[in-house]
């Protein structure tokens, strides 16, 4: 693992942004899908820039009133133009500031979908490789679009979750499961270490939505060391 990832702009305070930046090396900024506009956009690139985060973009379902987290129809093209308002906004504001992004990942029940989907994976990849070549796509860990991906030799890292459950298939527990979401430390320190023996998992995230997320932050820099922070 060399990677820390937290989904940013989704309507935290300026501060809560930047208290989060200080233990992530990656930021996926929503892009105004799920959450977002042009002013949080242009706040986390700011303080990325300042604390050396890489940003990256964090497209998701046109759904504020679940979050993004509930699934909603979507079809190849729909996702392509989906990809095409959202990336294409966050890549805008990041060029006023001379940034470039370096990676995405999309957000919620997007996610899952487009990972469960033979012909959304492709539209994804297809759609990344011809517009946006130069950014890392960050996938769920041993996933179709991870697989995918690496089996075009496209620049992916496979991810896991910090605060959440996994079952004992290695599938992540729904939302909706009682304990789905991990609190207690220690127990977030004994998935760290078992998610560490996963040669398949690059990056590890912890969603800033969660109460606790500083504090998962700062443990899960704190279990993969100053090695694990270094910027890629």
């Amino acid at each position: 693992m060399k990677d820390i990832n937290c989904d940013l702009g989704e309507g935290e305070s300026a501060a809560r942004t930047r208290a989060l930046l200080r233990y992530a090396t990656s930021a996926n900024i929503a892009c105004g899908g799920h959450a977002g506009d042009i002013a949080s956009m242009d706040r986390c690139l700011q303080l990325c820039a300042e604390l050396a985060v890489h940003p990256g973009a964090h497209p998701g379902h046109f759904d504020r009133e679940n979050f993004g987290r509930a699934e909603q129809p979507v079809s190849p093209r729909e996702l392509t133009l989906l990809l095409s308002q959202q990336i294409g906004a966050l890549q805008l504001v990041a060029t006023s500031h001379r940034m470039r992004l370096r990676h995405v990942k999309l957000h919620g029940a997007l996610y899952h979908q487009v990972d469960r989907s033979r012909a959304l994976t492709k539209a994804y990849l297809d759609f990344v490789a011809a517009f946006c070549p130069g950014l890392r796509i960050i996938a769920l860990a041993g996933g179709r679009v991870h697989l995918e991906a690496k089996r075009r030799k496209m620049a992916v890292w496979g991810e896991a979750f910090a605060e959440r459950r996994y079952r004992e298939d290695g599938t992540l527990a729904p939302r909706t499961e009682a304990g789905a979401v991990l609190e207690d430390p220690e127990e977030i320190r004994r998935q760290l270490a078992r998610l560490a023996d996963r040669n398949t998992v690059d990056t590890i995230c912890v969603h800033s939505d969660s109460p606790q997320a500083t504090r998962t932050l700062k443990i899960v820099a704190g279990a993969l060391g100053p090695g694990g922070r270094k910027k890629q």
